[in-house]
């Protein structure tokens, strides 16, 4: 899981080139973008390019709880493509269409046709490719801002610099999300009901 936010990009919001509080500002980052993958439950996947300079996605496999219906709200997206599906031992084809009997997916869901996801534990296991070219502006954006506060009130804290600061614990919290970045990060967070990744 890398950073959300390039420090390059931190620095140059803040008109700063070489800094003092490049410690501090390398520590936020990784800390921030933490934090927003927690907020949003779930990682945000980036493809990256190969020794061909072609764009290659995660590959993910994963284990669901099966809640004896037709649909699972898959973990990382979006999905690019699905490479198998079992339902306990079961090999499930890929549908041609999603008329057809088998598997198919949307950008954020794996559906069925012909079978249901039957009830039990882990007992639906699916391997799948997904995420981003690179990372959403918005999600870049708000982990910017995240940062940019977040160093602003530790530095301003009786004329802290980042030498006195770096033996802190740093840690994000609900508190340091405003409602702009919540606006940001609202089209990414989802909540996962009937079906849990393992």
């Amino acid at each position: 899981m890398g950073d959300l936010v390039k420090e390059a990009t931190v620095k140059q919001a803040m008109r700063v080139g070489v800094s003092t509080d490049d410690k501090l500002i390398g520590l936020l980052i990784p800390a921030c973008s933490q934090f927003i993958r927690n907020y949003l439950s779930h990682d945000v996947p980036v493809a990256v390019k190969n020794v061909n300079d072609v764009l290659e996605y995660p590959v993910f496999s994963e284990y669901y709880d099966g809640k004896n219906n037709r649909v699972i709200p898959l973990y990382n997206t979006p999905i690019k493509v699905v490479q198998s599906v079992f339902i306990g031992k079961t090999n499930i084809p890929a549908a041609l269409t999603p008329q057809d009997t088998g598997f198919f997916f949307s950008t954020d869901r794996l559906f069925v046709n012909g079978w249901v996801f039957a009830t039990g534990y882990q007992n639906v296991k699916t391997i799948y490719q997904a995420g981003y070219e690179a990372v959403p502006a918005d999600i870049e954006q708000a982990c910017r801002e995240m940062v940019l506060e977040k160093y602003k009130r530790m530095t301003d804290r009786i004329g802290q610099r980042s030498a006195s600061i770096m033996g802190q614990n740093i840690t994000f919290n609900m508190s340091d999300l405003t409602d702009n970045v919540k606006d940001l990060l609202s089209p990414y967070k989802r909540v996962f009901l009937g079906a849990s990744p393992g």
